[in-house]
């Protein structure tokens, strides 16, 4: 089952992907290396792990968008501006829009059939961001095309909009494969024996539940990043990944490694993503995708061993299970 668009309802605050890295970097202390190889549901996530208690309502309606939604909604906006006021020009991208009855909802005092451009006045003078006021049945149809160009594109939200849907499991517990996936990253980053040139293709990482109906390969192929997908068994997330998946296109073709685990040899400190079959393996470079062909793939069974045990200690050593 796919995930199902936003309500039209819905009232999104849309925040950039390359803004909520940076607030996560500032925040946390964690490389920009690994959080710009987060997808945007990873970066919701976490986010919303580390929010303060009185943010949780904020975190409900947020929703983390990639460039390319962020700049068809500046599009959809200036649009929408020319239509609904076209006497206001030259207004910055990031301009906050508002509804006639939200606005009039903070200026009791105001009459409300006061003029649009008197609305935008007022509600500087009491102390609001400058922003624009449009009617309402505007305002609904903006918040639905925006909610409609948002659903078309993979984006980090509340699970809440998915329970039902099969989208994902509601015991799956995203902090866990958090933890992992990031010591995943850090485990096969620009491994001091590898060599690589700069891919103009990077790679994002996620996590799901095993029953996770998302078509990746889909994404991988007609998007503009290749997938590293982290598979749990929903309950078992502190058991580590139970399957890895590599989606990735080279010049022009596009190719899947459904069933791959880390590999391990502790002896070289040479660790990578393999799959099962031993084909080929995987390390990050520069943020892309690095193939490794040069690796012995003998005794796969023990390097499979070697490589969990790896990934699991980098784990338990920045974020311990709780006993």
């Amino acid at each position: 089952m796919a995930r199902p668009p936003l309500p039209d309802d819905f009232d999104a605050y849309a925040f950039g992907q390359g803004d909520m890295i940076h607030r996560l970097h500032g925040k946390l202390g964690i490389s920009l290396r690994q959080l710009v190889m987060l997808d945007t549901q990873a970066l919701y996530d976490l986010a919303k792990r580390n929010s303060a208690p009185e943010d949780t309502d904020e975190f409900e309606r947020l929703v983390v968008i990639d460039d390319e939604t962020a700049t068809q909604l500046k599009r959809n906006m200036r649009q929408m501006q020319r239509r609904t006021r076209p006497g206001k020009r030259n207004l910055p991208h990031d301009i906050g829009v508002t509804s006639r009855s939200i606005a009039l909802s903070h200026l009791p005092h105001v009459p409300r059939d006061v003029s649009l451009h008197r609305l935008d006045k007022e509600l500087v003078a009491a102390g609001s961001e400058p922003q624009i006021v449009i009617e309402d049945v505007d305002y609904d149809r903006y918040g639905k095309d925006m909610n409609r160009i948002i659903s078309l594109r993979p984006h980090g939200r509340s699970r809440r909009l998915d329970e039902g849907s099969g989208a994902f499991s509601p015991a799956f517990n995203t902090d866990v494969a958090l933890d992992y996936l990031l010591a995943l990253i850090a485990l096969i980053y620009e491994p001091f024996w590898a060599h690589g040139g700069p891919e103009a293709r990077r790679v994002v990482f996620t996590y799901a539940s095993e029953n996770d109906a998302t078509d990746f390969a889909l994404r991988a192929k007609t998007g503009e990043t290749d997938i590293i997908v982290l598979f749990f068994e929903s309950g078992q997330e502190h058991e580590g990944p139970s399957n890895i998946a590599v989606y990735a296109k080279r010049g022009g073709t596009f190719k899947a490694w459904p069933k791959c685990s880390v590999w391990g040899f502790a002896k070289e400190n040479g660790y990578l993503i393999a799959s099962d079959e031993g084909e080929f393996g995987f390390v990050i470079w520069q943020c892309a995708i690095l193939f490794v062909r040069k690796i012995s793939f003998e005794d796969l069974p023990a390097r499979f061993v070697e490589g969990r045990r790896k990934l699991h200690e980098m784990k338990e050593a920045d974020h311990p299970s709780a006993e």
